[in-house]
């Protein structure tokens, strides 16, 4: 019986495939990387109303090893006429105190139906997510369609706003920016200097909205 991976190496574990054609199902995908080497598990996020694919999906090996060749081999693989895209988050999880550095995204057009367990759940392929993603609602606790992911590092965030911003999902098309500093509506998260302290190890001190 095999013993699943711990958490905070799940994400050195898994790939981030994107821009997939609607005929793609998880089992098509879990076909492809079995080629490659054994695989864990696969997920294709579908829209719930529609139970439509959302156009990327994730696939978990059990070595950090396969999940590397897995990216070399298929990256802009030609599938259904579509060059797939594939990412793989290669920084391991920090197992020190958590630390804000101001890696803020502003997650904007979300479906009313989205959570904040599918937003991690989602994102945390790209690095580690601090805190659980935070969905605005309103007084009777209905979504405003807007949240605030964070992230303990930039080039988890970074990642995140590229692979995301623009990508259907829960048939809405995403839109993501660094958030807005506390108190601020001119200056962003992750400007230069935060991401100097960041580089420098000093916690900034920064919350997320």
């Amino acid at each position: 019986m095999s013993v699943a991976p711990k958490e905070d190496r799940v994400n050195e574990l898994t790939i981030f495939v994107r821009n997939l054609d609607p005929q793609v199902t998880e089992r098509i995908l879990y076909e492809l990387m079995l080629q490659v080497a054994p695989v864990v598990r696969v997920k294709i996020p579908k829209d719930r109303v529609m139970q439509t694919s959302q156009g990327f999906g994730f696939v978990q090996f059990k070595t950090v090893q396969d999940a590397e060749y897995a990216e070399r081999l298929f990256n802009n693989l030609m599938l259904f006429g579509r060059p797939i895209r594939i990412k793989r988050n290669s920084e391991p999880q920090a197992t020190s105190k958590k630390v804000d550095v101001g890696a803020v995204l502003f997650v904007k057009n979300l479906d009313p139906l989205t959570d904040s367990e599918t937003l991690m759940n989602t994102f945390k392929v790209f690095g580690d997510i601090i805190s659980p993603p935070k969905i605005v609602r309103d007084e009777e606790g209905v979504s405003k369609g807007y949240g605030f992911i964070t992230f303990s590092d930039f080039a988890a965030s970074d990642r995140a706003k590229e692979e995301m911003d623009g990508q259907f999902f829960m048939n809405k098309e995403l839109k993501i920016d660094y958030a807005f500093k506390t108190g601020s509506r001119t200056e962003r998260h992750g400007d230069d200097a935060e991401r100097l302290l960041a580089r420098n190890g000093v916690e900034n001190g920064a919350q997320s909205q």
